[in-house]
């Protein structure tokens, strides 16, 4: 059986929880598999399940064939699979971002027909009611913890350049502060990262990057500056406007 490689590293950690499940339970939930020929089915979900069972010394496992499926389809049953069952606070904010945009323009690749398909077969496995009234936001705010409105604001990190985004996964600027920030001109991005490379430890505040946000594209160097390193003058100012 063929396996593609996880979006994100194992954790060895999940793998014993599984194995300690189903010794217990057995296999409850089926992987997903895609047929390749009579002797050959490529894993899209459920990679730690087939390695738990792999080593019990399991020969059999349940699983759930789908049948002729592009590539592109199969990178998209992937994608929708592992953000239903995955720990969504393993995941660095970056990483969150770009595979929520990829999913998000699933139905584009693929077209709704078969997109629609893919939905309802992973939906009716989570026992979801009325399919049909589910977006896709809705469909990965299924798991535990996250909601549709903050899957749009994990899409809109994708507009951050890469510096700003690696901050937000260091903390050193907050996902709120990251979104509102995620709506500047990539300019006055770039100048907010020199001048946060500057500071070493500082912190972007959610009030700066709002004003940041709100900034004209053409704003100087030094207005910039203000905001992130503000008087005791313009600080009040930002505060008061946002």
């Amino acid at each position: 059986m063929q396996s593609r490689k996880p979006i994100a590293k194992k954790f060895k950690k999940k793998v014993k929880e599984i194995l300690k499940s189903i010794r217990k339970n057995g296999v409850r939930e089926p992987i997903i598999v895609r047929y390749i020929d009579d002797f050959n089915y490529e894993i899209l979900a459920g990679h730690n399940r087939a390695k738990a069972c792999r080593e019990l010394g399991l020969k059999d496992i349940k699983a759930i064939v789908l049948y002729n499926l592009t590539d592109e389809e199969s990178e998209g049953v992937y994608i929708e699979s592992n953000l239903v069952r995955r720990d969504m606070s393993q995941r660095p904010p970056s990483e969150l971002a770009k595979v929520f945009k990829s999913y998000m323009e699933l139905k584009d690749t693929i077209g709704e027909k078969k997109y629609e398909e893919i939905r309802y077969n992973l939906a009716h496995e989570k026992n979801m009611i009325d399919t049909k009234k589910l977006s896709t936001r809705d469909i990965i705010a299924y798991h535990p913890g996250i909601s549709a409105r903050n899957i749009a604001n994990y899409v809109r990190l994708n507009n951050l350049i890469d510096p700003l985004l690696e901050k937000v996964d260091k903390d050193r600027i907050s996902f709120r502060a990251g979104v509102e920030l995620s709506f500047a001109d990539k300019r006055i991005q770039e100048i907010t990262n020199e001048i946060l490379d500057e500071l070493e430890e500082r912190k972007l505040s959610i009030a700066q990057a709002r004003a940041l946000r709100y900034l004209e594209k053409d704003a100087s160097n030094e207005r910039i500056r203000r905001i992130i390193i503000p008087t005791k003058e313009s600080e009040s100012n930002v505060m008061q406007l946002y």
